[in-house]
């Protein structure tokens, strides 16, 4: 499964804070899903998300997961790896021998973390503050939600995979999906549109939103 998310402007309250004025302002501009259908009842990953920051970088391969205290945000990484000690082949650290060779390694080589745990995988791309932290969770945890909403509705097409192009959003552009509460008439979280929509794609976000 896997779809498209209306675009997310530095109007919604994405923009990471406490930034000096000589830094620039930065936010996300589009935010796309592809929903994860969980292989076994173990399994916290929700969906992939794709962001593009300033309407200029896009990062892929941005996690949702469900953990013991809800929905956030994992960054994208990739496994630490290390070599045998008897043939140099490069290993996952927490493989137990050998892809190559099959000899037994250390179980206790991973490096560790600040707090002494092991470290297995290193994160390609990550926040450095909770501001910016927090702009990811505020416009990819919405965007997931939303997603799943429009995934239940006839016709639902994935677009996570799709070219990004923003030839025909205008820098004014402002489309706002926001996070409320529960009303009297549902039972989980709902999005609200607001904002104006200047090309058809958006429109078309819109409409689709106003009718959830």
């Amino acid at each position: 499964m896997g779809g498209a998310i209306g675009r997310v402007s530095p109007s919604s309250g994405v923009e990471a804070q406490n930034l000096t004025e000589d830094q620039p302002m930065l936010f996300i501009s589009e935010v796309r899903i592809k929903l994860w259908t969980p292989r076994d009842a173990g399994d916290p990953l929700r969906a992939y998300a794709k962001v593009v920051l300033n309407r200029g970088v896009a990062i892929q391969d941005l996690r949702v997961i469900e953990g013991d205290t809800g929905i956030f945000v994992s960054m994208p990484s990739h496994k630490i790896q290390d070599h045998c000690p008897f043939c140099n082949t490069k290993n996952f650290v927490a493989a137990a021998c050998c892809e190559k060779c099959h000899a037994t390694l250390d179980p206790d080589r991973a490096p560790r973390d600040r707090r002494g745990r092991p470290k297995v995988y290193a994160d390609l791309v990550f926040p450095i503050n909770q501001a910016s932290r927090n702009m990811f969770n505020d416009a990819v945890i919405p965007a997931y939600y939303y997603e799943v909403m429009l995934a239940d509705r006839p016709g639902y097409v994935c677009t996570y995979d799709e070219p990004i192009d923003h030839c025909d959003c205008p820098q004014e552009t402002r489309l706002e999906f926001v996070l409320a509460q529960p009303n009297g008439r549902s039972h989980g979280p709902r999005l609200v549109w607001k904002g104006s929509a200047r090309s058809p794609y958006l429109r078309r976000a819109a409409r689709l939103s106003m009718r959830l």
